[in-house]
């Protein structure tokens, strides 16, 4: 008799194969999405930090961030005495400068950025974002620090300038929509 196609044992070898295969690749690629997100979440984060560096320049003049008296915006936000000044990234979405900021599946974003005063030399470091899209998406990096209580909400933030911290509290984060 002339048999024609594959035994059982042969059919589960391949599937076991398969199986394997699909074990080790699937996590692989999981990976690689979620780095893909978070890469693009940091792009995004630039850009409206570059979006809150134009808001301030366009309100103020060219060479807003040289000078304390510069930052003139009437949405921005005192913390410290005046010794950190910050934007909600609503105030930036609403003057024109980003669209709304919306993590993966549209989940919506709110944010801060926030701008150090150095008194030495009369002007402002860097500015630092962090940005909070519900439960699913909070900025982390070496300068900004975010502390998550139980129910998963932001209840503050560290930010580091030049290895000086300050911590921004849930009132001023409430204020921006980060809850």
């Amino acid at each position: 008799m002339n048999k024609k196609g594959f035994t059982l044992v042969e059919l589960l070898a391949v599937i076991a194969i398969l199986g394997v295969i699909v074990i080790i690749a699937v996590p692989n690629v999981v990976k690689l999405f979620n780095k893909g997100t978070d890469d693009s979440m940091t792009i995004v984060e630039n850009n409206t930090l570059d979006a809150a560096n134009l808001l301030i320049s366009d309100s103020c003049g060219r060479h807003a961030l040289s000078n304390k008296k510069q930052i003139c915006n009437n949405s921005r936000i005192s913390i410290n005495s005046g010794k950190y000044y910050g934007f909600c990234v609503s105030s930036i979405v609403s003057n024109g400068y980003i669209p709304s900021v919306t993590y993966k599946t549209n989940t919506p974003c709110n944010g801060i950025v926030l701008y150090k005063y150095d008194s030495n030399t009369g002007s402002y470091d860097e500015g630092k974002i962090f940005l909070s899209c519900g439960n699913v998406y909070n900025t982390k990096n070496d300068k900004v620090k975010p502390t998550i209580v139980n129910n998963n909400s932001v209840s503050k933030v560290e930010f580091t300038f030049r290895n000086e911290k300050t911590v921004v509290n849930s009132s001023i984060l409430g204020s921006c929509g980060i809850n």
